[in-house]
């Protein structure tokens, strides 16, 4: 509970990337997979009830963006969707601190903003996908 208010769980976003068979963009579509899932996966384990928890969330966020950064990605288009893809979890950590640091009045805004931003990371999800099946 955070300022008497039940704060939902991360979504897992959970992509079956490692599917796709073999060939360099599988592989590069593999890697994506595996780092953002790591990721996504060590935030969907915390409790997200108290400031503290937002903050760990963050630090896993943030690790997640910059180890997704400095995959090896050949693929122009993979290559752009994936830096789309680190930068919201990058602009999520920032929310998750947001949320860790606000007060009662302005913590439904920051569960909100986190929730939208949950949003567009599917949406890169799906755009990922659909690419590496191409």
């Amino acid at each position: 509970m955070i300022g008497g208010m039940v704060v939902f769980k991360a979504a897992l976003v959970v992509s079956l990337l490692a599917l796709f068979g073999c060939g360099k963009k599988a592989e590069q579509c593999n890697s994506v997979a595996t780092v953002s899932n790591v990721g996504v996966t060590s935030v969907g384990k915390l409790k997200l009830e108290k400031p503290t928890d937002f903050e760990e969330g963050a630090k896993i966020l943030e690790k997640t963006a910059s180890d997704m950064k400095a995959l090896a990605i050949a693929d122009a288009k993979l290559k752009s969707l994936n830096d789309a893809y680190a930068d919201s979890f990058a602009a999520r950590a920032t929310l998750m601190r947001q949320v860790a640091k606000a007060t009662d009045e302005t913590l439904d805004k920051g569960v909100k903003d986190i929730n939208a931003a949950i949003s567009n990371e599917y949406k890169l999800v799906d755009q990922i996908t659909a690419y590496c099946k191409e």
